[in-house]
C-alpha cells in the first residue's frame, strides 16, 4: 500500500538554494570558457560598485580611491633644497629678496651713518622694554602677567631649541674634529684653513654677500650639470692618483717632501701659518701611519700622559687652597 510522503518545508527551501546554486556555477564555468577561449582577462572580484565590466575584463576607473593619510611635515633641509634648487621659483624669489633685505638691513644697522653702535642699540632695546612693562603695569593686571619671560611659552620653546642646537653642535664637534677618522679630519683641517686664508682677504660682510650669492647660484648649476662636473672632478683625481702612484714614492720620500714643504711655509710665512702648517702635516703623517704603530705611540706615550694629569691635578688642588685662604675660608691641606 502506497502511502504519499510528504517533503518538510524546509527541506524545500534547501533544495531551492542548492538549484539556485548549481545554476549559477554553471554560468561561472560558462564565462570563464568563453573568457579562455578569447584571451581576455578575467574578472577580478572586487567591491560591489567599485569596477565595471568593459570588454569581459575589469577597469577600475570608476573605483573610488583610498583617501591618503595626513602626510608627514617637511623638514626644514627639505624646504632649503626646495628654495635653493629653484623646486618652487616663488618662494626661491621671496627667500632671496628676504635675505638681501636682511643683509642690507644689518649692514646699516653696523656700519650706517647712524652713529648708533651695537653696545647703544642693546641698551635702547632694554629701556624701550621697561618702558613698555611700565605701561603694562598701568593698565592691565593681566596683560602685565602675561608679559614675562620666566614661565612663558615661547621662552621655554626657545630653551629647548637651544638645547637641541648645543647637542646637534657637540655631534657634528665629535664627527669631524675627534679625529676618528685621520683621512676625515685631514679634509677638515685643509678646508678651516682654506677658510681662515680666505678670510685675510675678505671681510665679514664680504664673505656674508659672497655665501648668499653663492647659495642661490652654485647649488642649481651644479644640480643642472651634475654629470658634467661629476665626470670632470672623477677624470681629474684618477690623473692626479694616477700621475702620483706613478712616482712610486715611499713612505720616507714622502715624509721628505712633507718636511720640504713645510720648511718653505715656516720660512715664508706668519707664526699662524707655520702652526696650520704644522698641524697639517701631522694629520697627513697619521694618515699614514698603521694601526700598529699607533698603539706602539700610545703606549709610549700613556705614562707620561698619566703623570701630567696627576700634577694638572695636584696643582688645582694647591690653587683651591690658596683661593680659600686668600678668603679666609677653609682648605683642603692639614
Amino acid at each position: 500500500m502506497n502511502q504519499d510522503v510528504v517533503t518538510p518545508p524546509d527541506t524545500l527551501f534547501v533544495k531551492q538554494q542548492m538549484q539556485r546554486q548549481r545554476v549559477a556555477i554553471a554560468d561561472a564555468q560558462f564565462d570563464l570558457s568563453l573568457n579562455a577561449l578569447a584571451g581576455s582577462p578575467l574578472e577580478t572580484p572586487v567591491m560591489p560598485g567599485a569596477a565595471k565590466r568593459a570588454g569581459g575584463g575589469v577597469t577600475f576607473a570608476d573605483a573610488p580611491e583610498t583617501p591618503a593619510g595626513p602626510q608627514a611635515p617637511r623638514t626644514s633641509g627639505q624646504v632649503v633644497s626646495d628654495i635653493l634648487l629653484y623646486t618652487n621659483p616663488p618662494l626661491t624669489y621671496v627667500a632671496a629678496a628676504a635675505g638681501a633685505l636682511v643683509l642690507a638691513g644689518a649692514w646699516f644697522a653696523t656700519r650706517g651713518g647712524h652713529g648708533v653702535t651695537l653696545l647703544t642699540a642693546l641698551a635702547y632695546l632694554l629701556l624701550a622694554d621697561l618702558a613698555l612693562n611700565l605701561f603694562r603695569s598701568l593698565v592691565s593686571k593681566h596683560w602685565y602677567e602675561s608679559a614675562g619671560w620666566a614661565d612663558s611659552d615661547w621662552a621655554e620653546a626657545a630653551a629647548q631649541r637651544a638645547a637641541a642646537s648645543v647637542a646637534a653642535l657637540a655631534r657634528l664637534h665629535d664627527r669631524y674634529l675627534m679625529c676618528r677618522d685621520p683621512t676625515v679630519a685631514l679634509k677638515v683641517a685643509a678646508r678651516l684653513w682654506a677658510v681662515a686664508t680666505l678670510g685675510h682677504f675678505l671681510s665679514m660682510w664680504s664673505l656674508a654677500v659672497l655665501v648668499y650669492v653663492t647659495a642661490f647660484t652654485l647649488p642649481a648649476a651644479y644640480t643642472a650639470h651634475r654629470e658634467a662636473v661629476q665626470r670632470a672632478y672623477t677624470g681629474a683625481c684618477a690623473s692626479a692618483s694616477a700621475r702620483w702612484e706613478a712616482l712610486g714614492l715611499s713612505r720616507k720620500h714622502k715624509a721628505l717632501a712633507l718636511a720640504l714643504a713645510l720648511g718653505c711655509l715656516w720660512l715664508r710665512s706668519g707664526w699662524n701659518t707655520r702652526l696650520v702648517a704644522l698641524l697639517v702635516g701631522a694629520l697627513a703623517v697619521r694618515c699614514q701611519l698603521k694601526p700598529a704603530e699607533v698603539d706602539r705611540i700610545i703606549a709610549i706615550a700613556e705614562p707620561y700622559t698619566q703623570s701630567v694629569r696627576k700634577r694638572a691635578s695636584r696643582m688645582s688642588v694647591y690653587a683651591q687652597d690658596f683661593a680659600l685662604r686668600t678668603t679666609g675660608g677653609k682648605t683642603h691641606m692639614r
